[in-house]
């Protein structure tokens, strides 16, 4: 009796799951609120655990310590079982391999992100995003998050695979909404063994992915577009990447890659329309920097308020609002030692929020991220390292990070000066927190074409 009261001295905090937590947990509209009350209990250690659906889980909300699980080596902490049942779905990508594997494929991918050929891609987020300025009509009401998925995926199509990616968006956003509403599966044991088998009952989650599985593997054997040509070179120290494993990468950016960017313009245009007088400000930032012709990739850089407000917007709603891990040996946090198998949740939302790190955390506000002299500074507003990770951290940070911050200035570079997007009446904006953070109703505003322009 002695022993076992010791080991429970020797554990964190539990938070115990009653019936209504647990409905509340699965409610995709309240999920995000939930978390922000689970991480009351870790802050005084910066640990808490907790029992779901049979899993041992420890919530990780201290800055340091949520740097710690991430930037762990393999054999102390690995992808989550989650991770690895996604390989049924993208292979032998980036979200899914570990260690050596995983070293060796980052190698291969990192070239075509370099900045050379960042530039080369941001003429084709221009170009996506003029084509939906140009179907926009003034007094029309459009469904932003279905606008912005658009653009991303036309931006994709073209940076990526070399098409036209407006045709391909209707299909690819259908797909997409169908594997997220699937990802709850990935709890259910051994699922990954019958998820794509011809089961009665499953074509729901089959029919999505083919869809998906489709469009990357014509990428991988006929593109010509920058990237894909990228991955298929060779370095003398690196081996060229196979034809399956292009598909594998490139059915990953298109999951990734065009759903977390739409989402964080959705939310900067809801939020800028919240603040008049930023919204304004960045106009007037664009008109200096820019003028009337074509904004490029050279302009991103001081585009110094825009960013920020990008900063601010992935703070206060982080596309990937929650990130998991796997303990596989020997890891100390806080004091404690998780048993191998305990999975890591480390809530992205609620550390975004701690009022221990940010000023007036709930209020959006850009200028955090400005320095004295007015330019943009991830570092600005003081936070430690840990407590602003909306691309995470380690060697399982998001590849794709400037990929996506370049292709969502432009956006807004583009489309900013010319519209001044407003909710429409009577609209409801909640969350919606499953792999992604979504707004639970979708995103309904109307279009104002702005004077002058």
């Amino acid at each position: 009796m002695m022993a076992a009261v010791a080991i429970e001295a020797a554990m964190p905090v539990r938070i115990r799951i009653t019936p209504r937590r647990l409905v509340a947990s699965l409610d995709r509209t309240r999920s995000a609120d939930l978390w922000d009350e689970f991480a009351e209990f870790a802050r005084a250690d910066g640990v808490a655990r907790f029992r779901f659906m049979g899993e041992t889980c420890w919530l990780v909300t201290d800055p340091a310590l949520v740097r710690k699980v991430l930037t762990s080596p393999p054999d102390v902490v690995g992808r989550s079982g989650t991770f690895q049942k996604l390989r049924v779905f993208l292979g032998d990508s980036l979200l899914t391999t570990e260690g050596a594997q995983h070293r060796l494929r980052r190698r291969q991918m990192q070239p075509a992100f370099h900045r050379d050929l960042l530039e080369v891609y941001s003429a084709s987020m221009v170009t996506a995003a003029r084509a939906t300025a140009d179907q926009w009509r003034a007094g029309e009401v459009v469904a932003m998050d279905r606008e912005m998925a658009v653009l991303t995926m036309d931006a994709i199509g073209r940076a990526v695979l070399g098409v036209d990616g407006r045709a391909a968006a209707p299909a690819v956003g259908a797909a997409v909404n169908k594997l997220m509403l699937a990802m709850p599966l990935m709890f259910i044991p051994h699922i990954e063994k019958f998820v794509l088998k011809p089961i009665p009952g499953l074509g729901w989650v089959r029919r999505p992915f083919n869809t998906l599985d489709a469009i990357a593997r014509r990428g991988a054997t006929d593109s010509n577009a920058a990237l894909v040509e990228s991955l298929r070179a060779a370095a003398a120290e690196v081996p060229q990447l196979s034809d399956a494993e292009v598909r594998d990468e490139l059915l990953t950016l298109l999951l990734a890659g065009y759903e977390t960017t739409a989402i964080l313009l959705t939310w900067a245009w809801w939020l800028l329309d919240k603040h008049a007088g930023v919204a304004e400000a960045v106009r007037d930032e664009l008109e200096a920097v820019i003028g009337d012709g074509e904004p490029s990739y050279c302009d991103v850089e001081r585009l110094h308020l825009t960013r920020a407000v990008l900063a601010e917007t992935l703070r206060l709603r982080p596309p990937a609002w929650v990130n998991e891990r796997a303990v596989i040996g020997d890891l100390e946090l806080a004091g404690y030692r998780p048993k191998p198998g305990t999975l890591l949740l480390l809530p992205i939302w609620a550390v975004h929020r701690d009022p221990r790190w940010w000023d007036a955390p709930e209020e959006f506000r850009p200028q955090r991220w400005l320095t004295s002299a007015g330019e943009y500074d991830e570092n600005a507003p003081g936070h430690p390292r840990g407590a602003y990770l909306p691309f995470g951290a380690g060697a399982h940070a998001c590849i794709g990070k400037m990929f996506a911050l370049t292709e969502a200035a432009l956006a807004l570079a583009v489309l900013a000066p010319q519209w001044r997007p407003s909710l429409a009446s009577g609209a409801r904006i909640g969350l919606r927190a499953t792999a992604t953070l979504r707004p639970a109703h979708g995103m309904p505003m109307r279009l104002e074409r702005r004077t002058g322009r």
